[in-house]
């Protein structure tokens, strides 16, 4: 097959696109109908980048992406099959009340990070509603590889939440990265609301890396004890909690759950500690309560590691 490389700018929107035949004619369609455009950049011919620019507004006339919804579903459609790296390079600037859910595809590597290396992260500010930020559904049994990394996340019940399938442990994701994130005001908003769980919520996820993010300021207004920083849960086993630092907090900072086992969490601080529990281990046992929603009977965790730690009151 021949290819052509073609260089495109308009508005401010960039573009570097390996096209074959076929993409050339959806290249210039896109062009035609001015819809959200895309920057790919391709190396080898077998394995492939593609990058996905968001803005924090739309400009009138220009055909910007400010959605990082509609962004994750272009990426579902736009991209030939030798495309094994997705780029979503995210601008400077303040998203409000975004919620996103990304489904990944299998052999597909995807990047959330800034667009630069300014002063200012791109921020998301959930404005105290009811919303997670992003969620990644990943149930098959292979590593989702998905990095998320530079990014300012504030005001949301819950920021990021990693989900296999609890009921089934062979239906498990694996081998994302959450790095140089900030998390800010994460909790219950209101008193009308129900009590949030979790900063960063892992079920059936196993081999991550959460490493240096900083947590501040993460409570609920009423059952603060049931909120955590990182919530393992469900199989998720032989994650890396390291070089993070949390501050203000009113639940234990580490929760594992449900046989999630050989986590290690090493070389963090904890700053203004309202909970004598850093990390703890929980399980729903069926045999003394009767709120337990999962199926199956929930199990103990072991050999988790809690060490090289260091903490000021």
């Amino acid at each position: 097959m021949s290819y052509i490389a073609a260089c495109y700018r308009q508005f401010g929107i960039f573009f570097d696109m390996h096209l074959g035949k076929l993409q050339l004619i959806k290249f210039l369609s896109m062009l035609i109908l001015s819809i959200p455009i895309i920057c790919r950049a391709d190396s080898l011919e077998n394995q492939s980048t593609a990058e996905i620019h968001i803005w924090p507004h739309e400009t009138q006339g220009s055909p910007t992406l400010s959605s990082l919804q509609q962004a994750i579903d272009y990426s579902y459609i736009s991209f030939s099959p030798n495309i094994t790296t997705i780029k979503f390079l995210i601008h400077e600037g303040t998203y409000n009340e975004q919620a996103a859910i990304l489904h990944p595809k299998h052999g597909v590597h995807y990047e959330f990070t800034s667009a630069s290396s300014g002063e200012y992260l791109p921020s998301f500010d959930g404005h105290q509603q009811q919303l997670t930020w992003l969620r990644i559904i990943s149930t098959n049994g292979f590593g989702s590889s998905v990095t998320i990394n530079g990014l300012k996340i504030k005001n949301y019940v819950t920021a990021i939440s990693i989900e296999g399938d609890r009921e089934d442990q062979s239906k498990f994701n694996a081998e994302n990265k959450i790095s140089n994130m900030q998390f800010e005001n994460i909790g219950q908003t209101s008193l009308n609301s129900p009590p949030s769980t979790a900063v960063i919520r892992l079920v059936n996820s196993q081999k991550n890396e959460i490493i240096d993010n900083s947590f501040t300021n993460i409570k609920n207004i009423k059952d603060c004890n049931l909120l955590h920083s990182i919530y393992l849960a469900h199989h998720s086993s032989d994650n890396s909690i390291k070089h993070n630092s949390f501050t203000s907090f009113c639940g234990s900072a580490i929760r594992v759950r449900d046989n999630s086992n050989r986590n290690t969490a090493q070389l963090n601080s904890f700053t203004d500690i309202q909970n004598e529990q850093l990390m703890d281990q929980w399980f729903c046992d069926k045999n003394l309560r009767q709120d337990c929603t999962k199926k199956q009977q929930e199990q103990y965790s072991h050999s988790n590691i809690f060490d090289m730690n260091e903490f000021s009151p």
